[in-house]
């Protein structure tokens, strides 16, 4: 992520770039939010750190879908760019997260680099799970 947000300090239109990642950033924000909705209607007896009002949930996934429909329509090959943008994070999350057998050498060069960026960053793990497992 660093590297990409080095890479968008080079280019010169600021707002192109936002257009570019303004539609992901409203699709990722107002499907995380309807997943709360199905969520409290799937599972209501799950346990959550904080319950968001329902209308202002579904008010918010509303204007957040509104949002990527006007950008799709108004700006529709900067929204293209920011699809091909959003599309780059696949091979990461195969690499990532769908890999399950790594090799161990490659599972310790990756241990230690995340153990060095939460020495860096000043970030560690939660102590305490304040979530249940689905």
């Amino acid at each position: 992520m660093m590297s990409l947000s080095m890479a968008y300090s080079l280019y010169d239109d600021t707002l192109a770039l936002m257009n570019y990642t303004g539609f992901a950033s409203w699709l990722f924000a107002g499907t995380t939010i309807a997943g709360l909705i199905w969520l409290r209607y799937k599972k209501p007896n799950l346990k959550r750190p904080f319950k968001v009002p329902l209308v202002l949930a579904v008010f918010f996934a509303l204007f957040c879908f509104a949002l990527v429909i006007i950008s799709v329509f108004a700006s529709p090959r900067d929204t293209g760019i920011g699809i091909g943008i959003t599309l780059t994070g696949i091979p990461v999350y195969i690499y990532g997260v769908v890999w399950k057998n790594k090799p161990m050498w490659l599972k310790r060069i990756l241990d230690a680099g995340l153990k060095t960026c939460q020495l860096i960053f000043m970030v560690v793990h939660q102590e305490v799970d304040t979530y249940e497992a689905f």
